[in-house]
């Protein structure tokens, strides 16, 4: 099973990735995701609006949040695969922020979190957020390489 990981849910519903940014996901990738993989966020409600564009994400809740997630006991290594939506994800999963996109890896020791074995051998990727706010989406290629990611993840459920 491919566990989808996202930042927070959005401020109408408790859902990871019921709102725009999951709505545009399922858009790009040619599937529901919702229906395909195991989606939850490591926030549990939303956090609020920056005073710029975008929600907050205050990151030691978020890695409060990653060590919920590693110990939940729904969490099946080594047959489950962690795809982390977004570089702030990422951050508060405490890995580099150099990992590349639409790319399975496996996570590394950290010092400020003791994580069992087996959740560091899982498989581990990485696709940016897909917010209208994220430039990474202007470029057409970008969006033809997640769709094939994402079309190669349904092989793997």
């Amino acid at each position: 099973m491919i566990w989808l990981i996202g930042e927070a849910p959005t401020r109408h519903t408790t859902e990871a990735f019921a709102g725009r940014s999951g709505n545009k996901m399922s858009e790009m990738a040619g599937f529901n995701v919702r229906r395909i993989f195991r989606c939850t966020n490591v926030l549990e409600e939303w956090p609020g609006k920056m005073n710029s564009k975008g929600a907050q994400f205050p990151l030691v809740d978020a890695r409060k949040g990653v060590r919920r997630l590693l110990l939940d006991e729904e969490l099946n290594p080594p047959t489950d695969r962690l795809l982390l939506v977004g570089g702030r994800v990422v951050k508060a999963f405490m890995m580099s922020r150099s990992i590349e996109p639409y790319r399975w890896t496996t996570m590394r020791q950290s010092s400020k979190f003791v994580i069992p074995r087996p959740i560091l051998d899982m498989p581990i990727a990485y696709v940016p957020h897909p917010s209208g706010i994220n430039q990474h989406w202007n470029d057409a290629r970008n969006v033809v390489k997640f769709r094939e990611f994402m079309q190669d993840c349904l092989t793997l459920v």
